[in-house]
């Protein structure tokens, strides 16, 4: 009975951490498309450079898009006043992909420095889609 009683347990903190993954990536998920819609009419970047971002080509000689992305990660505080928050992307990204790999991409990514707050952004995006593609 005891066996029983801890595997229906151990089903059920699988379970919930399942939805809780789940409830995660929607609530960002909302959050990005939100950010998004915002930051892509106040910078000017094209719908199809940001439709392009999603499927991880980026257009490197694009200010607009550059910007774009700087005004997204701001807008999540993931990347705010050129400095990366660890804290929030750990709480936010971590529980969706895992923290060790979001470890490891940062330990590739975050110490890079673009030429201004809009490069910098960009080029960290880059990095982390090529070491995990987004879950969104």
């Amino acid at each position: 009975m005891k066996i029983l009683a801890v595997f229906i347990l151990a089903v059920t903190i699988t379970i919930a951490n399942a939805q809780f993954s789940f409830f995660s990536k929607t609530i960002l998920k909302t959050q990005v498309y939100a950010a998004a819609g915002e930051c892509g009419l106040r910078e000017g970047a094209s719908r199809d450079a940001i439709r392009d971002l999603k499927h991880g080509i980026f257009a490197d000689d694009d200010p607009n898009l550059k910007c774009f992305v700087d005004c997204v990660l701001d807008r999540l505080d993931f990347f705010v006043d050129g400095e990366i928050n660890v804290d929030v992307i750990n709480e936010k990204v971590g529980s969706i992909i895992g923290m060790e790999q979001l470890e490891a991409a940062m330990e590739k990514c975050n110490d890079i420095k673009g030429e201004d707050n809009c490069d910098t952004a960009y080029q960290l995006l880059k990095c982390y889609y090529s070491n995990k593609p987004p879950v969104l």
